[in-house]
């Protein structure tokens, strides 16, 4: 089994735990709920006041440098969940302590962000010994997010994840409409997804019968594809093109 396919389990103090797997969050990433709770997190903290500063409010340069740093910090979690699937062996349940990668990650990054900002002139930030506890306090607002989405929003992406219907091809684990096409080859077949090829023993029929629930047509005998994937059809005086 590939690492993005491997399940792990995520905790989080005060949470629930959540169970899921890298390809899963992979495709979380780009859920509008994700997208909107991490463009939330950015408008709230570029425009929450500091007890040291005045509110500077939202500009375009600050807003940039937070989605920057937003995208470098959540980037950064993925790398640091591969490596705990990497590092614990096979047989082994995956657990991944969420709380570990904010206390090594959160405070640099923030501080990394914050002085970045600073540079541009995004963030007005004060002088020692008042700028360390500016960082200390967008680092407690940044922890205030991560339990705030490990408590609400995560479970509320796996619940919408979980309405994709997913096949069982091999060891991998697709969600259906992520299948372009399907092509026999002698005694196996070939899977090609939006990211990825992947080959069976099996018969084409076999595997179109665990399609079933998915629309699609059969243009050849060792081709068949889902209407989803197919972006326009072509025809001439002597074969139909379909192209996906």
């Amino acid at each position: 089994m590939v690492i993005t396919d491997r399940e792990f389990e995520i905790r989080f103090p005060g949470c629930s735990p959540k169970v899921s797997t890298l390809r899963a969050l992979f495709q979380l990433v780009s859920d509008p709920l994700f997208i909107g709770y991490i463009v939330a997190v950015v408008m709230v903290f570029g425009m929450i006041d500091q007890p040291v500063q005045s509110a500077i409010g939202m500009r375009t340069s600050t807003f940039l440098t937070l989605v920057v740093g937003a995208v470098f910090y959540v980037a950064l979690h993925f790398v640091a969940l591969a490596l705990s699937i990497k590092l614990t062996p096979q047989g082994k349940r995956v657990v991944h302590y969420a709380i570990i990668p904010f206390l090594l990650l959160g405070f640099p990054i923030v501080t990394l962000t914050v002085y970045a900002g600073q540079m541009i002139g995004a963030f007005i930030l004060p002088t020692f010994p008042e700028n360390i506890f500016t960082i200390f306090f967008r680092s407690f607002q940044v922890l205030v997010f991560e339990w705030v989405f490990h408590a609400f929003v995560f479970g509320a992406l796996i619940s919408r994840l979980n309405q994709i219907k997913f096949i069982e091809f091999g060891n991998n684990k697709i969600a259906q409409d992520e299948v372009v096409y399907l092509q026999a080859l002698e005694h196996h077949v070939k899977m090609v997804t939006k990211s990825s090829e992947h080959v069976q023993r099996s018969r084409l029929k076999d595997v179109i019968q665990i399609l079933a629930d998915v629309d699609g047509i059969q243009p050849h005998r060792l081709y068949w594809v889902p209407k989803q994937a197919i972006l326009w059809a072509g025809q001439d005086a002597q074969a139909l093109s379909l192209y996906t």
